[in-house]
């Protein structure tokens, strides 16, 4: 199977379960996602419309993590709204969330099905949106399939629900189902209850803002596209429902990151990347770490990468995280890494996922 291209060449391959990119911190924790293989109720081939499922979430030296990748039921067991994106949604253009920074990671209120709002993360490295376990219980959500999530080191339960409406501020993201899985484990690690999340694939509906240092979550008039004056231009490539841009190292050698503001290290590469350019990295000075994962430990490895080229900076001794890839991922000859909010938190990151450009502004 040939890759999708992903930017100067650069491909992940588009296998049955993809796993592209995780998370892993030594501080802080959430999830990272799991590879779901569904089995829904009444068997049936797979889909033509059907997708995998992919979140990059952050993890740590303390708590678990995974990817949650998988088959998403037929639409027609689906109840999506007839509105468009927006519709009925008072006042003009642009149309702005405030979000809460909770250690660092952005959280937005969030109403699911007209209930009180609740805090869900707002993760573009997460291609669907993810409610807590216990809560799709206790609001009782329909069922509409069901699996396992496989994480680096095991499994876990994961579910799809229809929903009739998902709301983000004055935005009714209406996706029509949603995938639930335990969250409690990273409840502790955040000080507040993670009651789900927002994934890219919901964002994506309007042009957006990410706006760490102003806290808030911006959604453009899906008519105009957006201009210079949004920022720089960088070219991404959505793969696996995830927005990815190329990262060049030294020696014209290419990586693809996906844009992760889930994640909670600035970067992270495959420890392919390491074995097969070592001259890229300084060793000298290195930090193992162990990382808890869904199933076991996972060990990661921080050094130096001696030079790269990122969203129009070009980057010196930069910090990296090394990491085997998780269960289920197979790249072939592309490298996959992820990009987290410490590196965002620099920047401000408009996305046109018509256009497939991303627009940055470097703060000084």
């Amino acid at each position: 199977m040939k890759p999708n291209q992903c930017g100067s060449g650069i491909g992940v391959a588009a296998t049955a379960a993809v796993v592209a990119a995780v998370g892993g911190f030594a501080v802080l924790s959430l999830l990272a996602g799991c590879a779901t293989t569904p089995q829904t109720r009444t068997p049936a081939a797979r889909p033509a419309n059907s997708h995998n499922v992919l979140t990059a979430m952050a993890s740590s030296a303390q708590h678990p993590r995974g990817e949650l990748s998988g088959q998403i039921p037929p639409a027609a067991h689906l109840t999506q709204s007839a509105a468009l994106p927006g519709a009925g949604v008072p006042g003009g253009w642009p149309r702005q969330v405030a979000l809460k920074n909770i250690r660092g990671f952005l959280f937005a209120e969030t109403s699911v099905n007209g209930r009180d709002p609740v805090l869900f993360l707002v993760d573009t490295g997460c291609n669907q949106d993810v409610v807590a376990a216990d809560l799709a219980k206790a609001w009782r959500l329909p069922i509409c399939g069901a699996g396992y999530a496989v994480g680096a080191g095991g499994r876990q339960d994961a579910r799809y629900h229809l929903i009739k409406r998902l709301d983000v501020g004055p935005m009714a993201l209406n996706p029509g189902r949603i995938a639930s899985m335990d969250l409690s484990r990273f409840d502790a690690a955040f000080g507040i209850k993670v009651a789900g999340v927002i994934s890219f694939q919901s964002l994506k509906q309007w042009p957006f803002t990410l706006d760490y240092a102003a806290g808030t979550l911006t959604f453009h008039d899906p008519s105009q596209r957006l201009g210079a004056e949004a920022g720089e231009i960088v070219p991404f490539r959505e793969i696996n429902g995830l927005p990815m841009i190329a990262m060049r190292l030294a020696n014209q050698r290419w990586v693809s990151l996906v844009i992760d503001s889930g994640g909670d290290q600035p970067l992270v590469l495959p420890r392919v990347a390491q074995m097969r350019w070592p001259e890229l990295f300084d060793q000298r000075e290195f930090e193992t770490v162990s990382i808890a994962a869904i199933g076991g430990p996972v060990e990661g490895r921080r050094m130096y990468l001696e030079e790269a080229a990122l969203l129009g900076r070009k980057l010196s001794r930069v910090t990296v995280s090394i990491e085997d890839n998780p269960a289920g991922f197979s790249a072939g000859q592309a490298l996959v890494g992820r990009m987290g909010h410490p590196v965002l938190e620099h920047c401000t990151l408009s996305f046109d996922a018509q256009q497939q450009k991303v627009f940055v502004k470097w703060r000084e």
